[in-house]
């Protein structure tokens, strides 16, 4: 069965590079820059034209430090190997190829173990095939699927309680994304909130242990904003700015607010509407599932743990799914209030939940009709979004 998931998987890679590419000598370009920076590729849109400059010169100008490293070092690596800037995005979009197929292994073997079910385990694993964000997530030099993959790595690696490994794998995820400082609370769940629920005390061993987990899985994050503090605020060639002098002095937060305009409630006005309405349904699933768990949760871990021999929607009243849909609602209700909303499109796959709500949308008798509607709109926007993105059309 997981094998076979992972040759879909592969196809699913394969069919989306080849759509791309087909839409690449079709569709005019709405922006020129692509042949101006003399890279004929699909890829090359958006935010790879900074990854690809961090990736040949080093973080050069202020704003580029909103991106992480991990992309830029992948790219920097793949360019020496193959000597060409334009292979390097090749051979990226390649080694996305092994990514993609490990992280639908991985994603059935966590819903294999948090919902209790091989079945609803594959189907979950079936719908991730259709991403809201297919090209970024697959093909594109865009942190979205390496994150995607050490995401989903130690989010099992906490679900069979190994720490270690589990701090390892956020930790690389955290050098492709800011928001992998937020996979910590996994390993505080399981080390310390969860053990306090049921037993009504926290283990002084394991409060020890999880100061230096946290710290690993922190330590992207850190680093980032050390790098960046010695070349800015303790150079002596230039003058230091505003934020150096902050109590918590971030160029991560100062560079999204100055240049993208990121804030609470930044976001809402009227001529972003747009951006609100695209990644609505994602959203839609997203809060609809966390709102029917926490309501439904049965405080009696033993009834809860009571299965049917099928699947049906009590597969998803499971206490493993407590860390899982605290992390969804607080990145959703962080993307609705506090980010530019329509990058829920490409942070949806990041979270398994939203797979396991597609799931349970075929399994909850009053939602049938919704799963099919699901599936279609994944399909059809999922298309759409490969054809704006090589016609380099909002949204981003």
């Amino acid at each position: 069965m997981p094998f076979e998931l992972v040759l879909l998987s592969g196809a699913a890679h394969l069919l989306t590079a080849a759509f791309a590419y087909a839409c690449h000598t079709a569709v005019v370009l709405f922006d020129s820059s692509p042949t101006v920076a003399a890279i004929d590729s699909p890829f090359f849109r958006w935010d790879a034209f900074h990854f690809a400059h961090i990736a040949d010169h080093g973080y050069v100008y202020e704003y580029e430090w909103a991106f992480f490293p991990g992309v830029p070092s992948v790219l920097r690596i793949l360019s020496s190997s193959s000597g060409s800037d334009h292979l390097s995005f090749l051979f990226h979009a390649l080694a996305l190829l092994p990514i993609s197929m490990f992280s639908a292994l991985t994603l059935y073997e966590l819903s294999s173990l948090v919902l209790g079910s091989p079945k609803l385990a594959r189907l979950a694993t079936l719908l991730s095939l259709l991403p809201s964000s297919p090209i970024t997530l697959r093909l594109a030099p865009s942190p979205e699927g390496w994150y995607t993959c050490a995401a989903y790595r130690g989010m099992l690696h906490c679900a069979r309680k190994e720490w270690l490994r589990a701090a390892l794998w956020f930790m690389i995820a955290g050098s492709f994304r800011s928001n992998g400082i937020v996979l910590a609370g996994f390993i505080l769940w399981g080390m310390l909130v969860e053990p306090f629920l049921l037993q009504k005390k926290i283990s002084l061993a394991n409060l020890w242990k999880s100061i230096p987990l946290v710290g690993m899985v922190f330590a992207p994050f850190i680093y980032h904003h050390c790098n960046a503090y010695l070349a800015f605020c303790l150079s002596a060639d230039i003058s230091a700015p505003e934020w150096c002098s902050r109590t918590i002095p971030s160029i991560y937060s100062y560079v999204q607010a100055k240049y993208w305009n990121v804030g609470l409630f930044k976001y809402w006005t009227l001529q972003q509407l747009p951006n609100f309405i695209l990644p609505a349904p994602v959203l839609l699933i997203l809060f609809s599932f966390s709102f029917w768990y926490l309501r439904n949760l049965c405080p009696d871990r033993r009834a809860v743990e009571r299965r049917p021999s099928s699947p049906s929607s009590s597969n998803f009243l499971t206490l493993k799914l407590v860390p899982h849909v605290i992390h969804t609602c607080f990145m959703g209700v962080t993307l609705l209030v506090a980010s530019h909303t329509q990058i829920a499109l490409r942070l949806a796959a990041s979270m398994p939940t939203i797979y396991w709500a597609a799931a349970w949308l075929h399994c909850h008798k009053p939602t049938h009709s919704l799963a099919r509607l699901w599936v279609w709109w994944s399909f059809l926007w999922g298309s759409i979004s490969i054809i704006l993105w090589t016609a380099f059309l909002p949204p981003a």
